[in-house]
């Protein structure tokens, strides 16, 4: 039985907020020196499709632009933004600012928000610290295009540990109004805010339902009405899985040298059509330890509970929206760490 803890979250006081998000912001900055040394940089589409939408588009088009079935609001409203304030000369320095910025929501989340967990600055910083150091990041950080998942990463962070005070009310629902308007990681959170808000009968996750609700359809109907063909080339369940485990478990506990062999001997068992039984099982045993972690907490569980479910809803939309179609470069990208030079344009 989980026991209720008497103690209460520590709550930082503002200077200790201020000092852990720089040196959160620092350590990103550091793992990734040369973007800064290079004056910034435009990710894949996010210049040759949204920076060229808001240099030829009135501001209202390239904030709602469509790429790929949804609208990305902040990687249209993220290179507007690096036009107005940059110019050409400066404007991938802007965004990737704008996207430090949403990358540090999820740390400023668990330094404002009440998790149960949250008993001093030792593990306040141990879980800022957690946000900054994940391997294999150089795909996801730094660009608005995938801001998308980082706000995920803040919804899910909301869902288990909603706000306490107006003023983190009226930023929380801003931040999910942003987010599923942004991508899909942010919508399919939706049935857990839902389930929550009608269990606990609390208006505010209600409201916030709402919010994604609303949302939702609009992706939904964009979605919809915008067919784009499949960026998926695998229909296999196992495929995904199989990608699914070399990014997450695999890379976690071996770093980018050991997923790149783990991930040749995957690719070997594809190329030979066997059954990828062992990327599964892996898969299976990481989900049944942290399913047995989390029982086994002595408080804060159903908040564990919530983001142990939030992950897995996002780690499956992500991985599946961006599986490449041919699974070569699926498990090559793991392995040789994301080549950046196919998809890195430098203002240089």
């Amino acid at each position: 039985m989980e026991q209720t803890s008497t103690q209460p979250p520590w709550r930082p006081r503002a200077g200790f907020i201020t000092l852990m998000l720089l040196g959160f912001a620092l350590v990103v900055l550091v793992r990734m020196p040369q973007i800064l040394a290079q004056g910034g940089r435009f990710w894949a589409e996010e210049g040759v499709v949204y920076f060229a939408n808001s240099w030829n588009w009135p501001w209202y088009r390239a904030w709602f632009a469509i790429h790929t079935g949804y609208i990305n609001f902040i990687a249209g409203f993220g290179t507007w933004l690096g036009l107005q304030l940059g110019g050409l000369d400066h404007a991938p320095l802007v965004t990737v600012l704008l996207a430090l910025l949403v990358q540090a929501l999820a740390p400023f989340i668990i330094l404002t928000h009440d998790f149960p967990w949250r008993r001093s600055r030792l593990a306040c910083a141990s879980a800022v610290l957690l946000c900054a150091v994940p391997p294999g990041t150089a795909e996801v950080w730094l660009n608005t295009i995938t801001s998308q998942f980082h706000l995920g990463l803040a919804a899910a962070l909301i869902l288990a540990a909603p706000p306490k005070t107006k003023r983190l009310f009226v930023l929380d629902a801003l931040l999910l109004a942003v987010g599923v308007l942004s991508g899909p990681a942010t919508s399919f959170l939706l049935p857990l805010f839902l389930l929550r808000g009608v269990l606990t009968r609390s208006r505010v996750m209600l409201l916030f339902s709402l919010i994604l609700l609303a949302g939702f359809g609009l992706q939904l109907g964009i979605y919809l009405t915008h067919p784009v063909p499949a960026r998926s080339g695998q229909d296999s369940l196992a495929t995904l899985l199989a990608v699914i485990a070399l990014h997450g478990p695999v890379m976690a506990f071996t770093g980018m040298h050991g997923a790149a062999v783990i991930g040749r001997c995957f690719l070997a068992l594809h190329q030979a059509q066997a059954l990828l039984w062992p990327p599964v099982l892996i898969l299976v045993l990481f989900y049944a330890l942290l399913g047995w972690l989390v029982a086994g907490a002595r408080f804060g569980r159903a908040t564990l509970a919530l983001l142990l479910a939030a992950q897995i809803v996002i780690l499956f939309v992500s991985f599946d929206k961006a599986l490449s179609p041919d699974f070569t470069d699926s498990m090559g990208r793991a392995g040789a760490g994301a080549t950046p030079s196919s998809r890195w344009c430098s203002p240089g």
